[in-house]
């Protein structure tokens, strides 16, 4: 077991404190590695003031590939002074990524971080974990977001396939009124296996994305006294339960326990997943979706694990259910009213030098999917429309927001863009600049795509 030091700061800030390498690793200018043999190290750190603490660690695994069938992913099992904290799944492969893992409320003093190879539980069955670097954040009671860290839910995940629907985010943002702040948690899984997630291509036309964004948990705090009011969690058929469970410190503990990402407060599993909660607001300018572009490796995870369960080829086939690369869509969010509650619209886009338009309703070019893929949403949106690889935004001729023939629909805001070879969102290459009306004698709005300087 190799031993080495860090310290917290008890201070609102974080503290960003880069180890001292062993000898062997001074030229990569690494921490340390752990692998099937070293399956273990222990970190000594120091807390000068009692507060919530999550751990970020910068690490790869270079003989792991989350879009592989075989050697997916390695899972990390955090533990504080020999008690569990929690799992940190390892999924980023050979590229170094930031991962984090909420430690709970830690007393002043010194304590010690033990990370450890779960060869047991990990998608992978061969490969190695190199740290890079270690963060820990401690937030102060004094500090505005402690009770949106305090009350963060701790989640057992769904592990009925190793490596699928893997938790990636926590989030949410707290809002008050009449002397009361709520905060309702949503987590981000990358993939929903059940539910609409049972037709990929259904999945990513009325959302926009091949993860499952739900709501987890929601609690109401007395501004005055910080005590709990009232605590409800998203139960199995989506349906709202008090939450009368167990908790760490604060935090509840939930386990997902459907295939569509619906939870219990009652059991466990072998991986137990708490990343760094995000305060992330959605709803006035923005659907909720946009969290994915705020992080654009979880993009990236989403998109591996569609190759890696065969739900995505390479080869590109419009009149395929099968999902494309995820740089190889065209994202569309959208604000708009629906006025009759029907499922009627779609968006279009038509390359150059091509007659037929593109849909974000699959259905029109696989007809078994029927209009399951046609949209109903009121509010902020997402979709998106499968593109054949490799175009690029002045490939894209002209943009258009479609109904069916019992369309009533309102379409206030529409922003079109697409990611970059880093996933992360490009600059749009469309946006709405007047509001559109569609109705039964005015089914389509149609829009040149002209090209802006240095586009």
């Amino acid at each position: 077991m190799k031993r080495l030091g860090i310290r917290i700061a008890g201070m609102v800030l974080l503290c960003a404190v880069r180890l001292a390498a062993p000898a062997a690793a001074q030229e990569s200018g690494l921490l340390g590695m752990l692998d099937f043999t070293l399956r273990s190290m222990d970190f000594p750190i120091s807390v000068n003031e009692a507060g919530e603490t999550c751990v970020i660690l910068t690490m790869s695994s270079p003989n792991t590939h989350w879009a592989a069938h075989d050697n997916r992913g390695l899972i990390l099992r955090a533990d504080l002074d020999g008690q569990f904290a929690n799992h940190i799944v390892v999924s980023g492969g050979p590229q170094p990524m930031e991962y984090s893992a909420c430690l709970g409320p830690i007393p002043e003093g010194d304590h010690t971080l033990t990370l450890s190879l779960e060869p047991d539980i990990s998608p992978a069955r061969a490969g190695s974990v190199l740290i890079h670097e270690i963060i820990a954040r401690t937030i102060l009671p004094h500090d505005m977001r402690y009770r949106f860290f305090e009350h963060a839910p701790w989640i057992y995940e769904r592990v009925a396939e190793k490596g699928s629907d893997i938790t990636l985010a926590v989030m949410g943002a707290p809002w008050s009124a009449d002397g009361h702040t709520t905060i309702e948690y949503h987590v981000v899984f990358s993939n929903e296996d059940g539910g609409t997630g049972r037709n990929p291509a259904i999945l990513m036309s009325r959302y926009g994305r091949i993860t499952d964004i739900e709501w987890v948990y929601r609690v109401v705090l007395d501004d005055a006294t910080g005590n709990i009011v009232s605590e409800q969690y998203q139960g199995e058929g989506h349906n709202t339960k008090n939450f009368t469970g167990r908790k760490i410190g604060r935090h509840p503990v939930l386990r997902c326990s459907t295939d569509n990402g619906n939870f219990d407060q009652n059991g466990e599993t072998p991986v137990r997943a708490a990343p760094e909660p995000v305060i992330f607001s959605w709803g006035a300018d923005k659907p909720r979706d946009a969290v994915m572009d705020a992080f654009p490796w979880m993009h990236r995870i989403a998109s591996e694990e569609m190759f890696a369960e065969n739900k995505a080829a390479a080869k590109y086939n419009r009149a395929s259910a099968q999902l494309a690369d995820m740089r190889d869509y065209v994202y569309v969010d959208y604000r708009a009213n629906n006025l009759n509650g029907e499922k009627t619209l779609s968006f279009e886009v038509k390359l150059k030098n091509e007659k037929r338009w593109l849909s974000s309703n699959p259905g029109k070019d696989v007809p078994f999917l029927g209009d399951d893929g046609l949209l109903a949403f009121s509010g902020w949106a997402r979709t998106n429309i499968k593109l054949p690889p490799g175009v690029k935004y002045e490939d894209i001729e002209a943009f258009r927001i479609a109904g069916s023939d019992r369309v009533s629909y309102e379409i206030h805001e529409v922003k079109a863009f697409m990611l970059d070879p880093g996933y992360a969102p490009l600059r749009p290459f469309f946006t709405l600049s007047q509001p559109a009306t569609l109705s039964q004698t005015n089914r389509t709005a149609t829009f040149k795509i002209e090209r802006l300087p240095g586009q």
